[in-house]
């Protein structure tokens, strides 16, 4: 998740473009996504901002775009999870075999863990997301958003963890984990306030104020 959220989504090297043109089309709609981002997290019309940039085959994503996972990217992340699952196991096996005398996960075990995972990023995001940026919910014909919205969850230690996490990478370069923390310690891309910028964050009340 770091690692594509970081080096697709928010790739800036123009002189060395993403191979594909769907990746160039998810790197521009992604950033497109955080121009249109207001400072209270509403998101605003982006419709002239996909023209100005040659988006128009797109333009019935429009509503969706930067906020959601649809059932295709989802559909695609399901077959990536169970096809790199097994991989990474036999590399593990080949790995600590030699050391670790009781390793012997199952390659049923690891397209198992590929396909929850992938579960996981989609289920998560389609939750915590959309009601960050005050967007509604999706309906099951439009993607996998099936976790209830019930008002007592956003005072969680989850949800206001990764609330001000991914508030926080809106207004700094870093925080790319969303669903899945931890990465950001690893590749020192971390934050935790946002002061400095002018800004600062009440947690407990979900509200984004000017210093």
């Amino acid at each position: 998740e770091w690692f594509f959220h970081k080096n697709c989504m928010h790739h800036t090297d123009t002189k060395n473009l993403l191979p594909g043109k769907v990746l160039q089309g998810l790197n521009k709609r992604h950033v497109i996504h955080h121009s249109v981002t207001n400072t209270d997290m509403t998101v605003r019309n982006s419709k002239s901002k996909y023209e100005e940039n040659g988006l128009e085959e797109y333009m019935h994503l429009e509503e969706f775009d930067g906020l959601y996972f649809l059932w295709p990217p989802t559909i695609t992340m399901w077959i990536i999870g169970i096809m790199v699952g097994p991989m990474i196991n036999y590399i593990l096996h080949i790995i600590l075999s030699p050391t670790v005398l009781s390793y012997g996960v199952s390659n049923r075990f690891s397209v198992g863990v590929g396909f929850f995972l992938a579960s996981w990023i989609t289920i998560i995001w389609n939750w915590l997301h959309p009601q960050l940026h005050k967007a509604r919910r999706l309906s099951l014909t439009e993607g996998l958003d099936v976790l209830p919205r019930w008002e007592w969850m956003k005072d969680t230690i989850l949800y206001n963890y990764l609330w001000k996490h991914h508030v926080l990478h809106h207004f700094l370069a870093g925080n790319y984990n969303v669903t899945l923390p931890g990465a950001d310690w690893l590749f020192d891309t971390n934050y935790t306030e946002c002061k400095r910028f002018g800004f600062e964050l009440d947690v407990k009340n979900k509200t984004i104020s000017k210093v």
